[in-house]
């Protein structure tokens, strides 16, 4: 008779201060996971319980259970009608037991709510996971409901409005394709699907054969999308042709990737990726990376006359230059080619000055003017300024500028300037020049002009 003394007077502060009482008994372990995490998990459905209160109705601790249960006697120890009876011995009004067991591979739960006054099981709910936190994600959600049972429990709150529904309506070209939103598939085109309030997205469209298509939806409430996506295919036939400076079109063999595939206009199937396309143009190479599939079945290239040049050139008897040489006008659709020209070297005197050596070093630039004669040769012009400086004979003439000016074994400092014409070979990786100079020294008489063949040849860029 003691313990039941003790007992009722345990229940007697519970009673006084509440009309009904809740026990949420421990959870029955029949799973792998161990049983700390299983005694987490009945927290938290009293968590939920706490969570959702009921008028009149309180909620007993873990701590008032133990208190009120005889010695020897585990909250886990027994389910249905023993649940029930617990509930009695500690007081409560209604009482929820539950069991975690193992199944497949995977966690589920069980919790039930009955009234201890009958015995009359009033919800049962079920949960389940991969693990335990999935277990206990999907565990508060069913407790949520398992509560909703309870006599005077606040009923849920309806659910919000639904915004008026859309129509997302979804053609391809060619059609058949599936439409997927994220990982799942929602269609075959033509689609049309409603859409209840504000919906946007990614859809993808997948076709046998085809490049995937991708396009962004936003679709407001109660208004329609209509979206159409073209499909390209993996395979496809390219018309390759391409044009020279002048607009005439090449004829010339067709690379990809560096393999030859055949003469321009060239006519072939590609397959999805990107190729590199040269097309040989005469002495010029069009050239051009092509991402296919593409919109435009036809692919045009353009070839360009090489824009960089150096080279070198010699001058008469014992003169010579190095240059380098910017072409700022292209034959591009006529037949003007214009450039400018930095150089060094020494030019040949001649019969200028006895006095002087043979040869006077000269720095200085160059216009470059060329009119086309074929696709490949070019009829030039050219015209310079330079400084210039000669050194004087040992035994120099006594009539000679330095024996006039006393200044033998020194130099002259001296503008010069010239003029050219001749012909230039342009064989598009190297050209090469050939005609006369005519060079004018600046000196202290007034000394003649020399004429002096050259050549030249120089590397194009």
């Amino acid at each position: 008779m003691r313990p039941l003394a003790l007992l009722i007077a345990l229940c007697l502060p519970l009673a006084a201060t509440a009309a009904e009482h809740l026990a949420v008994l421990e959870l029955q372990n029949a799973s792998p996971l161990p049983a700390p995490e299983v005694r987490y998990l009945t927290e938290r459905v009293r968590g939920v319980a706490q969570a959702h209160p009921v008028p009149g109705l309180a909620l007993m601790t873990r701590a008032n259970l133990a208190a009120l249960l005889p010695p020897g006697v585990d909250l886990a120890d027994c389910e249905g009608e023993c649940a029930v009876e617990t509930g009695r011995i500690v007081g409560a009004d209604y009482v929820v037991a539950g069991e975690v067991v193992s199944l497949g591979g995977s966690l589920r739960a069980i919790l039930t709510l009955h009234a201890t006054a009958d015995g009359k099981q009033l919800a049962a709910v079920h949960a389940g996971g991969a693990d335990a936190v999935a277990l206990e994600r999907d565990l508060a959600r069913a407790a949520d409901r398992l509560f909703e049972s309870l006599p005077g429990a606040s009923p849920p709150p309806p659910p919000p409005a639904l915004l008026p529904a859309g129509t997302l309506r979804v053609t391809s070209e060619p059609a058949g394709a599936e439409v997927w939103q994220g990982h799942a598939l929602i269609g075959l085109t033509p689609l049309a699907r409603p859409i209840e309030g504000d919906w946007r997205g990614n859809l993808e469209l997948r076709l046998a054969d085809h490049v995937s298509g991708y396009h962004y939806v936003m679709l407001r409430p109660g208004r329609d999308e209509a979206v159409h996506v073209r499909l390209l295919p993996r395979k496809s036939r390219a018309t390759i042709q391409a044009r020279d400076p002048e607009g005439l079109p090449c004829q010339g063999d067709v690379r990809i990737n560096q393999e030859r595939v055949g003469s321009a206009p060239w006519v072939g199937d590609l397959t999805q990726g990107s190729w590199r396309v040269d097309v040989g143009c005469g002495h010029r190479t069009a050239s051009r990376t092509v991402y296919w599939p593409s919109a435009q079945t036809v692919v045009e290239l353009e070839a360009h006359d090489r824009s960089i040049q150096l080279g070198a050139e010699l001058i008469g008897a014992g003169g010579w230059e190095l240059n380098y040489t910017g072409w700022f006008a292209d034959r591009a659709r006529g037949t003007l080619r214009a450039g400018l020209e930095l150089h060094g070297g020494r030019f040949p005197l001649g019969e200028v000055d006895p006095g002087y050596e043979e040869a006077a070093w000269h720095v200085g630039m160059q216009l470059r003017v060329g009119f086309a004669v074929t696709q490949r040769v070019d009829w030039t012009f050219d015209f310079t300024v330079d400084i210039a400086w000669a050194s004087c004979e040992d035994d120099a003439d006594p009539t000679s500028d330095c024996a006039l000016k006393d200044r033998v074994d020194a130099f002259d400092l001296f503008p010069l300037i010239g003029g050219a014409t001749g012909l230039r070979y342009d064989l598009g990786a190297v050209a090469f020049d050939t005609g006369l100079w005519l060079l004018k020294p600046f000196m202290y008489r007034e000394p003649g002009a020399s004429v002096s063949p050259y050549m030249g040849a120089a590397v194009l860029f």
